[in-house]
Parts: C-alpha cells; structure tokens; sequence
C-alpha cells in the first residue's frame, strides 16, 4: 500500500491544505515555513503513528474552536472533526482478500483513512457505499411474506419496518440485525444470497475495515542526516503482512544539495526501494534535483 494523497485540516497551528498528491517513491513536501511543516509531519504521522495516542497526545494543545475574521466563534466537536486524511492505493492481493469477504470489495482501489481530533479513526472504501439503503430490498421483503412467513412470528415485526422504515434508511446497526436473524430462520434459502449479502453488507465492510487496520502501512518520523542513514531495510515481522512502513523525514536543517557523507539522492533511492519517503522542509530547500512531480509546494490555507 502506497499513500497517494493527503490533506489537512488542522485548526490552531496545524495547517489547512488542500489535497496534495504524492510519488509512490519519493516527495519533497515545502512549506512557508518550518513550524507549518513541522504541525504537518506531525498531522499526517497520526494516520497510522507508532505510539499511543494515550500517552503521546500530539492533538492535546489545539483549540477547541475556531474564530473567524468577523469575531465569530464556532465550537468544534472533536469526534466529527478530522484533522488529516490520506488516500491509499490497494495492491492486488488485498483487494482479493477484501473481495472474499464481501463481493463489492472486489472492486477496490483506494481507501480513504481519516484521523479526528479526538484521535479515532475511520476508514472508507472510495466510491463504495458500506451499506445498503431500505429500497434495496423492500420489495424482495414484501415478497418473501408474501410466500413464506405471512403468518410467523415475527411477521407483525417485519411488517412493521416495512411500513415505519424510509426508502433512503440504511441497512446497518440494529435494523441489519433484526432483517439478518428473520432471514435466517425462513424454510425456503433459495435466492436469498442476494438479499442476506444487502443486508450483511454493513457488518461484513466493518470486518473488511478491521483488516485494513491491520494492512495499514506504520507511519515513522525521522531527522535528515546521520539518522535517515542508518535506517535500515524493513524486514516482514508477524503473521500477517504490513505494508512497507512510510517514512516521514524532517528536512528542515538540510540546506544543502548534499548530506554529510552521502548524497541524499542516493540514501533516500535505497530507502525509497523499500518505503515511501515524504521530506518536510520549508521553501528555501533546493530540491536536490528531484523530478518536477516529487516536488510539492504545499500552501496553507490558513
């Protein structure tokens, strides 16, 4: 998995952007200046950072409102506000462990990863909906009591969400249940695997969710110079496979075309083989004659 895009929506001294696209290999992020970039290291580590949250808070001293040029304050609710997001490309082997467990999964590309300033998470499949609407299957619904459980048990029961339920209500929580159980227990399975899979649907996208967790490439920051040398290759650890690590490295004090000992082109193309490579600096940094799309001048909206 590689990250392709990114964006912040930072308040206080993290910085606002746009969506900003990124090499595969290698992507030289400049800013205004070094305190934005360093908030923006900062944000886009908490995707998939390599400590807890409950210790290290890196969220713990921005504003809990925002004030706009006119005086106006707007109380921000950390659970709904999401500070950074990250778009990921989906190599083939995923896609096809996701598509074993639900069929629309198979048709995944990106996934789109958000942090909010209360340091949850949530994960989306892009342009794939995670659930299925009511009007998906409320005729099937009517005809299966129609010919199979008019007169059971919990026919008063369906027949009441058939009447209460809105054609747009999605099929998740409690109501995926109640639907998933009746399913369940008819006579008559023939041509019910379309239905039970609309139904599913939501809690089988939260099992595909919880293996991305799992998938998701560790975020790691590093300092420019001697400790971005000494990084070595990723090696594959536990059971079940990680993406190769993206690394974060803080250019701020690399002025010059060439590191100490050994030309940065050089060091980050041998990393860059194994990680991906995003390097914070600010506007004065050369370059170091990267290619004209690994060089991004990252504006702050705010």
């Amino acid at each position: 998995m590689r990250l392709r895009q990114l964006k912040i929506r930072g308040v206080g001294r993290f910085p606002v952007t746009d969506w900003v696209m990124l090499s595969t290999t290698v992507t030289l992020l400049r800013f205004a200046n070094r305190q934005a970039g360093e908030h923006a290291l900062k944000a886009v580590q908490c995707l998939n950072p390599p400590f807890d949250f409950r210790i290290n808070q890196p969220f713990k001293d921005l504003p809990l409102e925002t004030v706009s040029a006119n005086g106006l304050r707007r109380v921000i609710a950390p659970e709904k506000r999401t500070i950074v997001f990250g778009i990921f490309d989906t190599p083939s082997s995923l896609v096809k462990e996701l598509g074993a467990i639900s069929q629309p999964l198979y048709e995944t590309d990106r996934v789109e990863v958000g942090r909010r300033l209360d340091y949850s998470r949530w994960i989306n499949f892009v342009e794939i909906a995670s659930s299925s609407r009511w009007s998906e299957v409320s005729e099937d619904i009517k005809d299966l009591l129609r010919r199979v459980s008019s007169q059971g048990a919990d026919a008063p029961h369906i027949h009441r969400l058939l009447a209460e339920t809105a054609p747009t209500d999605r099929l998740k929580g409690s109501l995926a249940k109640q639907l998933a159980t009746w399913l369940a227990g008819l006579p008559e399975r023939n041509g019910l695997n379309d239905i039970v899979e609309k139904v599913l649907r939501a809690s089988r996208f939260s099992e595909a969710r919880a293996i991305m967790a799992r998938r998701l490439p560790q975020f790691i920051a590093l300092r420019y110079g001697e400790e971005l040398q000494r990084r070595p290759p990723p090696r594959a650890g536990g059971n079940e496979p990680q993406a190769a690590p993206v690394l974060l490295i803080d250019c701020f004090d690399a002025v010059g075309p060439e590191a100490p000992g050994k030309k940065p082109l050089a060091v980050l193309g041998s990393l860059a083989k194994h990680c991906q490579c995003l390097c914070f600096a600010d506007h004065s940094h050369p370059g170091w004659n990267l290619e004209a799309n690994q060089i991004v001048d990252v504006t702050a909206l705010n």
